[in-house]
């Protein structure tokens, strides 16, 4: 195994193509869309919390309402990494 200076250089190299950061923007963005057409149509029902950033490639937020928080459930939604299918 490199040391992580030997990491992080190519990290930094692949950062700087901008791929990366365009790929997690979009996924932020389609979970705030999401985020907020849920919380249009549903906020009556449910409380939503805010977006939580996981890894790179994953994003999420939770929602519950008072039946669900007496019985200790919260429902997450989430978009796990892109799919490229033709």
């Amino acid at each position: 195994m490199r040391n992580l200076n030997h990491y992080v250089t190519i990290y930094k190299e692949q950062l700087n193509k901008g791929d990366i950061l365009i790929a997690y923007n979009q996924l932020v963005k389609l979970v705030m869309k999401l985020r907020m057409d849920f919380i249009k149509s549903l906020s009556k029902q449910y409380s939503f919390t805010g977006i939580l950033h996981g890894y790179m490639d994953y994003t999420h937020f939770y929602y519950s309402n008072d039946f669900l928080k007496n019985k200790k459930v919260k429902i997450r939604i989430g978009v796990k990494s892109f799919r490229n299918e033709a």
